[in-house]
């Protein structure tokens, strides 16, 4: 039995463009939609792709987040088109295919990978998920059941309500970033989760397709033509909203009480507005590269008092420019203060201009890492993606070494100086119950 019952009748490509920056072809179907392909020869088997449109679940009434929270998975684990997933896995048996639909806050899509000789079966997959999706009742039931009881646990794991807290504290609890209840799985509807899946994918002619890997140019082409240029189009175009869902201003202070075993977790967030850019990025993640260095010397080497200390330090450009750094690291109860201590000592030193072999260390982590990212089709698809979505020129991708040479000590501890504030962070630490 084919996967397509009978095979759409194919669009065409209207206009084509090197991409020389980043050695790629950008193509413009004759429905709207782009193409972007960039030929590798890093795995010979392997072919990526990611697709996206702008919308998300952003643009869905507060009553049906739910419900669009979970559509994609819904459909995902239902089959498609007229093969339920039992059929679907024994059709699909022996090729090296997948492919997921998905429906995140500010865009919908799919994303997926196979090998050169089953990308044709990976476009059908791609037709299928758009135009035939289909929501099974009885894997909605068993779908269901499943969230019931990871939300019923879900209250009784302490890592699970640290990290609960801490994110509805850093959304300053907005409705959209509740915690995972039995009240919320009430609000999940499949006959909504099915009309919001279908709305989504209902226009595809904004929507762009990223292909990274060892295709042949000649299948690539026939195969956008034949599946991509015959998807709906109706020239809607849509932007997705701003929520509004930003960190407090000032300091917030949790305590989270619960377990018995006698171990304490620290996390330790700041964030808030900025300004964005690539230069700003790097800066901020070299100064969480010298941050964690320092920390896992100090509180784990030194000190004796923790077995994992992490960093992470970030810029996000969507929907709005923020900062994010945090900290986080498990302890005895009792210590808690004495290493809370300590970091703030740590990052004051930062803050004062740090010392360059920190530097010079963190440069060598991040230009490694680079090296071996450049070998790899995941990285390029990221690259592209994020560049299309934030509205750049492909070619600030090949920055990163320029940008790394570049930067001074006074500029990290500058970032510090900015971002690290003393009257602006969301500090939650889990205590065991008390006796």
């Amino acid at each position: 039995m084919p996967l397509l019952a009978t095979l759409p009748t194919p669009g065409s490509i209207v206009a084509e463009e090197r991409i020389d920056s980043i050695d790629a072809e950008r193509w413009t179907l004759s429905n709207g939609i782009t193409v972007i392909a960039r030929q590798t020869d890093f795995k010979n088997d392997e072919v990526l792709f990611d697709a996206f449109s702008p919308g998300g679940h952003s643009l869905v009434a507060d009553e049906d987040h739910v419900s669009a929270l979970h559509a994609a998975a819904l459909v995902s684990g239902s089959g498609v088109g007229l093969h339920d997933s039992v059929t679907l896995d024994k059709l699909l048996a022996g090729k090296r295919v997948s492919v997921s639909p998905y429906i995140s806050a500010l865009f919908e899509g799919l994303s997926g990978s196979s090998s050169p000789e089953d990308l044709e079966t990976l476009f059908q997959l791609i037709t299928l998920y758009v135009t035939e999706p289909r929501l099974d009742p009885a894997y909605y039931s068993t779908y269901e059941a499943r969230l019931r009881t990871t939300a019923e646990t879900r209250s009784t794991q302490p890592d699970a309500v640290l990290y609960d807290t801490a994110n509805r504290v850093l959304a300053q609890h907005h409705f959209r970033r509740r915690t995972l209840t039995l009240d919320l799985v009430d609000e999940l509807s499949m006959e909504r989760a099915e009309a919001v899946y279908a709305d989504r994918f209902a226009d595809m002619g904004d929507a762009t397709f990223v292909f990274v890997g060892a295709f042949d140019w000649d299948d690539l082409r026939s195969l956008s033509e034949t599946y991509l240029a015959s998807l709906p189009t109706s020239g809607r175009v849509e932007q997705y909203r701003n929520l509004e869902i930003d960190p407090p201003s000032g300091i917030e202070e949790h305590v989270v009480r619960i377990g018995i075993e006698p171990r304490s977790q620290t996390i330790l967030v700041y964030a808030g507005d900025t300004e964005w850019s690539r230069e700003e990025a790097l800066t901020v993640q070299v100064a969480g590269e010298m941050l964690q260095i320092r920390l896992r010397e100090r509180l784990r080497e030194e000190l004796g008092g923790t077995y994992s200390v992490n960093v992470g330090a970030g810029l996000g450009s969507l929907p709005d420019h923020e900062y994010q750094v945090f900290v986080i690291f498990g302890s005895d109860p009792d210590r808690v203060e004495e290493l809370g201590a300590e970091v703030a000592a740590e990052i004051e030193w930062l803050r004062a201009g740090g010392e360059q072999r920190y530097l010079d260390t963190a440069k060598e982590l991040l230009r490694s890492s680079r090296e071996e990212q450049l070998r790899e089709n995941g990285f390029w698809l990221g690259q592209i993606q994020a560049a299309i979505q934030r509205g750049e020129a492909f070619s600030e991708i090949n920055g990163f070494d320029a940008r790394l040479d570049a930067l001074t000590l006074e500029e990290v501890a500058a970032a510090a100086r900015r971002y690290l504030l003393d009257d602006q962070h969301v500090r939650v630490v889990l205590f065991p119950e008390e006796e």
